[in-house]
């Protein structure tokens, strides 16, 4: 009987963090809440909006190259030891720690983008709100201007990760996410992800449904 009991707790257990798993937010009605602080700055969801938009619409293209009948076999897939969903959802969170990053000590150096690149930047906000759908928008809401003052802040972000890899001898690249020399840099700086929020956004199913 107590082997019972104790089998009865744990299908409970698990049954209740099933029930949390599932209890997604609806994105847009949930903007304000925060995703992550990142040295006492807090991103919210409005924050992590680009990033999610721009991080489904990449798996997306990958996954009808997979299968044009159904992209959703592609985002399910478990490759090296996690799910191409997990892993997209991670990438989100950490291109907007690595960014965050960057743009403050952009800031701390007076870094600002030039007339070109300014240009440049327009173009390219231009044609991503243009590519999303009205129910995409709809979906992520939030309006144009949220979405090009984030691209802005990562195109700052970008040209001081250039500036510092020119300064310190290194390449563009290792200051990317991925990058060993930013893993070493990340070491320096604190950051800490809501996880009773994050994990509640149903990533893969905010701009796009499967």
């Amino acid at each position: 009987t107590v082997l019972l009991l104790i089998f009865t707790i744990l299908l409970g257990a698990v049954a209740i963090q099933s029930g949390v798993r599932k209890s997604f937010l609806v994105f847009r009605d949930a903007l304000e809440l925060p995703a992550v602080t990142v040295d006492g700055r807090t991103l919210t969801l409005q924050d992590m909006a680009f990033y999610i938009a721009y991080e489904e619409q990449q798996i997306e293209e990958k996954a009808f190259i997979y299968n044009p009948a159904s992209t959703r076999e592609y985002w399910n897939l478990y490759t090296n030891y996690t799910y191409i969903r997990d892993k997209g959802k991670q990438t989100v969170m950490d291109m907007a720690i690595h960014d965050e990053i960057f743009y403050q000590m952009a800031l701390e150096e007076g870094v600002e983008l030039s007339g070109e690149e300014e240009r440049h930047l327009a173009n390219t906000q231009y044609d991503f709100w243009s590519d999303l759908g009205e129910q995409q928008r709809e979906e992520l809401g939030v309006s144009e201007d949220v979405l090009r003052e984030s691209m802005r802040k990562i195109a700052i972000a970008e040209k001081y990760q250039y500036l510092l890899a020119a300064m310190e001898d290194g390449a563009f690249e290792e200051y990317s996410v991925t990058g060993e020399t930013y893993g070493e840099l990340l070491k320096t700086h604190l950051y800490e992800v809501e996880k009773s929020v994050w994990d509640r956004v149903h990533f893969g199913e905010i701009t796009l449904k499967h």
